[in-house]
């Protein structure tokens, strides 16, 4: 329990409103100037697919009939393969990704946004917390994150957060081939 919300995984009737969240995020993310999630990604079908997962979590405020959430992002335990290639690419992680292994060390962490008004409150931060809490429950070695080079926000957020910055990377099949390339994070737990 964080002061003022909850940490949790979303529901399937919550698709709408974590859309909602992201389109925050997006508007957000406009007023860098940069073309990050400009294109119309992240959108709902993406949404459904991280909450059927399982990897959809929100900050919640309120009676749960009648939550705000404040902020989204999703927790991916599956292997990430815009990182296998970033890693192929040259990029150094700091735990290898044993190949031979069913699961990735690491957890990735994707489509990250805090609602307007509610930045500043440490949701983004809670949801950061509650995703090392699970990688160190799943027996993972860090946490992997990626953001536009132009997301100044972010970039500083994650160094706060202790994550250290790799190298830039091409995304592997990016809707936006123009607006391709992101920075490396990775955290050590």
């Amino acid at each position: 329990m964080t002061p003022g919300f909850t940490i949790r995984r979303a529901c399937a009737d919550e698709a709408a409103a974590v859309l909602d969240v992201i389109e925050d995020g997006r508007r957000a993310i406009a007023e860098l100037g940069i073309a990050q999630w400009q294109n119309g990604y992240p959108d709902l079908t993406a949404v459904e697919r991280d909450i059927a997962a399982g990897a959809c979590w929100v900050a919640a405020a309120g009676a749960e009939a009648e939550c705000a959430l404040l902020g989204t992002c999703a927790v991916c335990l599956e292997r990430d393969v815009d990182y296998a290639a970033a890693g192929a690419a040259g990029v150094r992680w700091l735990t290898r990704d044993d190949t031979g292994r069913v699961e990735p060390p690491y957890v990735a962490v994707h489509r990250c946004a805090v609602a307007a008004g509610d930045g500043r409150r440490g949701v983004m931060s809670a949801l950061l917390l509650a995703a090392v809490r699970l990688a160190r429950t799943e027996g993972r070695r860090s946490v992997r994150m990626d953001t536009h080079p132009g997301n100044v926000r972010m970039r500083g957020f994650l160094e706060r957060h202790g994550f250290a910055e790799l190298a830039a990377f091409h995304m592997v099949g990016h809707p936006v081939p123009d607006d391709d390339v992101r920075i490396a994070y990775e955290k050590l737990l």
